[in-house]
């Protein structure tokens, strides 16, 4: 296969399965650490990714590499789908407030005579909404996201108990639990930057692995193309 027919397949399968996976250029690009003319530059046929790259697309728009070179374009049976991610995330979580407010309402209905505060409710629901964010995103391996779902997470719940605590107690210095929280996040903080450098890491030996693989393909390629372009001599 010649490069110029590498391109115009690697083209049109590109376009297809990022129009599948409902991503625009610039989402494929934002995912790929590339700019959105890089993305540009491939479809419109003038280049093609390293072997490293190429492997990085076709694990984001769920297919393998071959899918994405091939002359055939095959249909896309798991597309990473990112608006159906955040869709999925802010259904979970309306979930969340649904109950809430259920609750908020019961208790507004049976418990008039209480010093509980009924409006907790609400307070509690955040928490519990950044645990689901907490789920989700281990589960997307999104670390950044994680990171921030896990702190929100200790500073709300810290938050819940002092709000329950001044309900019934009335110290001014019940705030001094917050002095918890300060440990949890340094600690939390380093250990997500742990996990950041080993993906890292992981990241840059699979890029150099890819690169020696890219170098060879080059070679070969390059040695074939020259081989092709040779005019056979004739015997007489």
């Amino acid at each position: 296969m010649k490069e110029q027919e590498l391109r115009k397949n690697f083209s049109n399968n590109l376009i297809y399965y990022r129009k599948a996976s409902g991503m625009t250029q610039l989402e494929l690009a934002t995912l790929l650490n590339y700019s959105d003319k890089a993305v540009s530059k491939w479809e419109r046929g003038e280049s093609l990714p390293d072997v490293y790259t190429l492997t990085e697309i076709a694990r984001v728009v769920g297919v393998t590499p071959n899918d994405l070179i091939s002359e055939r374009i095959r249909t896309v049976k798991h597309p990473k789908n990112i608006q159906a991610k955040i869709i999925i995330s802010l259904i979970s979580i309306g979930l969340v407030w649904v109950v809430a407010t259920l609750a908020f309402v019961i208790l507004n209905l049976t418990m008039t005579k209480t010093t509980f505060k009924h409006w907790l409710v609400f307070i509690y629901a955040i928490p519990v909404s950044s645990i689901i964010l907490i789920v989700f995103s281990s589960i997307w391996k999104n670390l950044l996201f994680n990171f921030l779902a896990v702190s929100t997470t200790l500073w709300t719940v810290m938050l819940s108990i002092y709000l329950t605590i001044i309900t019934y107690i009335e110290d001014t210095s019940v705030w001094l639990i917050f002095l918890i929280c300060v440990p949890l996040e340094v600690i939390t903080a380093l250990w997500f930057l742990f996990l950041y450098n080993k993906r890292r890491t992981k990241i840059k030996a699979r890029k150099r692995f890819f690169d020696t693989i890219n170098k060879s393909i080059k070679k070969r390629f390059n040695k074939n193309s020259e081989n092709e372009d040779e005019p056979v001599n004739e015997l007489k």
